[in-house]
């Protein structure tokens, strides 16, 4: 306060967040943030590492500095960039599913494409318990056989996750067990990278290939993809 009150430029630029309002957001700073937005801090400039200061808060998880920066019209469909691409995606991630719920309620375009992940989805489905988040985003139109970031497809974020529920989920949703792409290729490689037997035996049991070759990492089959006790 001392400091915008001394001239401070409030939108300045730099650093790891970017601006004061991003690091205020990803803080849960309430006060802070109700200071700079006072002080006609810009909502939506796009820097620093989550891109906005709505993406950073939706990452935190403090619900009334989400809500803060909505009644200052932060944009939520905007691609800010950032790690996450998108508010939703961020939350969604995070795990924060009351933040989820009011993005998607304030018009959240649930197949948004951005960030590492490349969908809010996918984003969900690679942390272990987000299920009702996945649940939550399918209710709302989530394409479940979606392919495209980091990890290629929901199956395969779940895959990499470790999240029976979630291929389970996703498998009686229409998604497919043969998706490929992202950086493992597909999801029976990271099953097998990662040695859950539980899991590779639900995707055989729906015909996944199991000489299958690809991926970024790993470009070879399931078989020689498997850890060597």
């Amino acid at each position: 306060e001392v400091l915008i009150k001394a001239g401070a430029d409030v939108n300045a630029i730099g650093g790891e967040y970017g601006t004061a309002l991003q690091g205020a957001s990803f803080a849960s700073d309430l006060d802070t943030v109700e200071k700079l937005l006072d002080a006609s801090a810009d909502v939506n400039i796009i820097s620093g590492e989550f891109g906005s200061a709505l993406q950073a808060a939706s990452f935190s998880g403090e619900l009334d500095v989400v809500k803060k920066l909505l009644d200052y019209h932060a944009e939520i469909n905007h691609n800010a960039a950032g790690k996450y691409g998108h508010p939703l995606q961020a939350a969604s991630y995070a795990g924060n599913k009351d933040i989820v719920e009011l993005l998607l309620e304030r018009g959240g375009e649930v197949n948004a494409e951005g960030g590492t992940y490349a969908y809010a989805l996918l984003a969900a489905a690679s942390k272990a318990g987000n299920d009702d988040i996945v649940n939550l985003l399918l209710d709302h139109g989530a394409i479940p056989y979606v392919e495209g970031g980091l990890l290629g497809s929901a199956i395969q974020a779940a895959s990499f996750g470790n999240n029976l529920a979630i291929i389970e989920l996703l498998i009686d949703r229409g998604a497919s067990v043969h998706a490929k792409g992202g950086k493992y290729g597909q999801a029976l490689q990271l099953a097998a990278i990662t040695g859950n037997a539980e899991l590779i035996d639900v995707l055989l049991a729906h015909g996944v290939d199991v000489n299958f070759r690809g991926g970024k990492i790993y470009p070879f089959t399931s078989l020689l993809s498997a850890p060597i006790p």
